[in-house]
């Protein structure tokens, strides 16, 4: 005989509901975790054979908002909200050849992804492949280097 649903089970369900639609978080501002990984290395010096080495203003093509990128010489990233990158939103590492970069993401407590960018004339096309959506969702920025 089938079991009725109780007001806990459907309390889970909504908190669960809740947690998939907060995922997505291109527009949205100040939602980011503290980063205190220190085992990434915050060496942006310039390197004239990795021309996306450095801390990237990027803007969304789809609403306007804006994050901050940084990637290192060791092969990490992240984005941030602010310009100093204490308010981190997303990270991973990446490899690049030439203008071609592509890397892994971690979307804390969301889910993972990749990236994909390329330099073309200073200004940086970067793709977030978001792989917790089915199909997956690609959102697409533009940046210049600060």
């Amino acid at each position: 005989m089938p079991r009725k649903l109780s007001y806990h089970h459907f309390a889970w369900i909504g908190l669960l509901l809740g947690v998939c639609i907060v995922g997505c978080e291109h527009g949205e501002k100040g939602s980011g975790f503290t980063y205190g990984d220190s085992s990434i290395k915050e060496d942006t010096t310039p390197d004239k054979t990795n021309p996306f080495i450095g801390t990237w203003k990027l803007t969304s093509s789809e609403d306007g908002s804006f994050w901050y990128a940084f990637f290192y010489n060791d092969g990490t990233w992240r984005i941030a909200d602010n310009s100093d990158g204490s308010q981190v939103r997303v990270y991973g590492s990446y490899q690049s050849s030439g203008n071609k970069l592509n890397g892994d993401m971690v979307n804390p407590n969301v889910g993972k992804g990749a990236i994909n960018a390329s330099i073309s004339g200073g200004t940086m096309n970067l793709d977030f492949v978001e792989h917790w959506h089915t199909p997956y969702k690609t959102v697409h920025y533009t940046g210049s280097k600060l």
